[in-house]
């Protein structure tokens, strides 16, 4: 008799074009546009390495149109989708809803510039999920997250939060309670938005 084989999740990456001036701005004021850019491609390529395997991967990028772009530094085997304008919110629940319309069982958002997220940090999320919590949250050192799994595009999570701020993590929680959602944290990472952020990290990347 056939064994049912559980549907993999989604992974969606967020990223913009790997465009000098535009990624990692606050690197760039002490290390310089070209070096800045250098630091985000080695952080996406390190994160789209440290993802399991056999489930699906999405890249939601930006600017619009820079499909080809993207897909010439990352290569063909992800499924690649433009991510909507508006804030962060708006553009993160948009990618979760289209995510879910395509027949994700389960989305898990990320960016590319968290050196530590590994593959566990993905398993014990869906664990999380599995056991029967709504939703799971990765805090970030700074106050926000590296990670959101949940099983539906609760847009309560995503609407009203001041983003790119030390709160985000804490207004997405009373957002997630107010809702009535159940919720679970993993462990907590650095993300890399400074100079002294790489400094700390830079020997794992010597070609950089």
């Amino acid at each position: 008799m056939a064994t049912s084989v559980e549907p993999a999740p989604s992974i969606l990456l967020f990223l913009k074009a790997p465009v000098p001036g535009t990624v990692k701005t606050r690197i760039a004021r002490t290390l310089g546009d070209k070096k800045a850019t250098a630091i985000y491609r080695a952080l996406v390529e390190r994160q789209l390495a440290n993802v399991p395997q056999s489930w699906h991967v999405e890249i939601h990028f930006s600017p619009a149109g820079s499909g080809d772009e993207m897909r010439g530094w990352l290569g063909n085997q992800f499924h690649y989708e433009p991510q909507s304008s508006g804030d962060l919110g708006e553009r993160l629940l948009c990618g979760i809803h289209s995510a879910f319309d395509r027949g994700a069982t389960a989305t898990f958002a990320i960016g590319g510039d968290c050196p530590n997220l590994q593959v566990s940090h993905f398993l014990q999320a869906r664990e999380r999920l599995t056991e029967g919590n709504d939703v799971v949250f990765g805090p970030a050192v700074d106050g926000g997250y590296y990670l959101i799994a949940a099983k539906q595009p609760f847009p309560v999570l995503f609407r009203s939060i001041a983003w790119s701020t030390s709160t985000v993590l804490e207004k997405s929680l009373q957002a997630a309670h107010s809702a009535n959602l159940s919720t679970a944290l993993l462990s907590v990472e650095n993300d890399i938005d400074e100079a002294a952020d790489w400094e700390r990290i830079q020997d794992q990347f010597p070609r950089v």
